[in-house]
């Protein structure tokens, strides 16, 4: 696992192991899961894995909250096959104390709120002469492979394909831990959020592998063809258990490149979603420390937008407006609709939905703020790097190029419709 995994300080460990699954939230396919595994067995030691979801996932919201904890119950039955005991919903000291712990794992993340839990479990660490490892478990290609900051796409998935042979692997099969004591791990409960009705997806590794196979079976072969045509809704649907680690892409990827040729056009397109654009995000977060503000966007973007500033815009909404889709562009209502209604919104109709908040808001940065702030109350997609880089890409051409100036928008890319009657027709009522 070169480069996939970094230790944070040179302290030796020969005791228990402890994996602090903060990102990836799944048993297979989990190199996170394999390192703890690995290390734990080497030294005949005790293996656990800590799950706080109340600590550690403060910016979901609640569908996302739900989502995830969905399928914390499906881990911890995994994890009784595999004799791995499981912790909820204790502060990471008092495990180690509890439990003479003396090494800890958890996952590489470029958002900010990731970066300073990862100070704060280093300086402790320190302190406490805990081994300390990093692991990227997220992504096909570690993060750093790609160590210095690319702008573009096009050349970020040249370098992604260039290190695509290397790191796109078969996972090793575990078999029960032999130095684990008897595991008898508690149920998962909670009780301070309650279900929500406006989800159609349930969350957890099996269900999300009941949709990978609905899609391949029938969206799959006109993926290429349909999956920006609103009207036909021929989108994967993963995302929500890919972003929030359910499943791995690694897994997926490996998946699909038995079933299809690498070179077929849906499978291509496919790989572009769940690899491409997916760790792309992952290299503009990990780069670009203002990834959510117009301070991220290149010097090309931030001038242009700027020039335009003061051109008329079509209305001035307020966001309490835009909640209630009381706007004049019935396309944005309708995606606002859809993700109000169901916490998701087809892709294509998502980056028109980001581009035209330009020409309902006085300026970009509050075209940007409200973005953030309306995708992130009701997707179960928001908060994640993949949502960043979409809405930071529509807004102000992160990862873009410029085109020909428009009032508003000045150079970035454009879309004028969504060209989707049925869409439409369909989220024109709110539900």
């Amino acid at each position: 696992m070169e480069k996939r995994i970094k230790q944070s300080n040179s302290i030796q460990h020969r005791k228990n192991v402890l994996y602090i699954m903060k990102r990836d939230f799944r048993i297979q396919d989990n190199h996170s899961v394999i390192l703890g595994y690995e290390m734990s067995e080497h030294n005949k030691s005790e293996f656990y894995i800590l799950i706080n979801p109340n600590e550690y996932n403060k910016n979901l919201n609640t569908r996302q909250k739900v989502f995830m904890r969905q399928g914390i119950n499906e881990i911890l039955n995994e994890c009784e096959n595999l004799n791995i005991h499981v912790i909820f919903n204790m502060l990471f000291n008092e495990v180690v104390y509890k439990y003479q712990i003396d090494c800890i794992i958890t996952e590489e993340s470029p958002l900010r709120e990731a970066k300073l839990f990862h100070s704060i479990l280093n300086d402790f660490c320190i302190d406490n002469r805990i081994a300390l490892y990093f692991c990227d478990s997220h992504n096909i290609v570690p993060s750093v492979c790609l160590n210095k900051y690319i702008k573009s796409a096009k050349v970020v998935k040249e370098n992604l394909y260039k290190y695509w042979p290397i790191y796109l692997s078969e996972f090793p099969v575990l078999k029960r831990h032999r130095y684990n004591k008897l595991v008898n791990n508690i149920p998962f409960t909670y009780t301070d959020i309650n279900d929500v009705s406006d989800i159609d997806v349930c969350g957890g590794y099996t269900n999300g592998m009941k949709e990978v196979n609905k899609f391949i079976e029938e969206k799959f072969h006109n993926f290429k063809k349909l999956r920006n045509q609103a009207d036909f809704n021929n989108v994967s649907n993963l995302q929500p258990w890919i972003l929030s680690g359910q499943i791995g892409s690694q897994s997926l990827a490996l998946y699909i490149c038995k079933k299809y040729p690498i070179d077929d056009e849906n499978t291509q397109d496919f790989l572009n979603e769940i690899f491409i654009w997916k760790e792309t995000a992952e290299h503009f977060c990990r780069n670009e420390c203002n990834y959510d503000n117009l301070k991220g966007a290149s010097t090309w973007a931030v001038e242009t937008l700027d020039a335009h500033k003061n051109d008329k815009r079509s209305e001035i909404c307020t966001e309490k407006n835009l909640e209630k889709l009381k706007t004049k562009n019935i396309e944005w209502n309708a995606g606002m609709n859809e993700l109000k209604s169901t916490g998701r919104m087809h892709l294509y109709v998502f980056i028109y939905w980001c581009k035209h908040l330009l020409f309902m808001t006085k300026t970009p940065e509050e075209a940007l703020k409200l973005s953030f702030s309306l995708y992130g109350k009701y997707s179960l997609e928001a908060n994640y790097p993949y949502s960043i880089l979409w809405i930071m890409y529509s807004i102000c051409g992160v990862m873009d190029q410029g085109f020909g100036e428009r009032n508003v928008i000045g150079k970035i890319r454009y879309i004028k419709s969504i060209k989707a009657p049925k869409y439409i027709s369909m989220w024109s009522i709110q539900k």
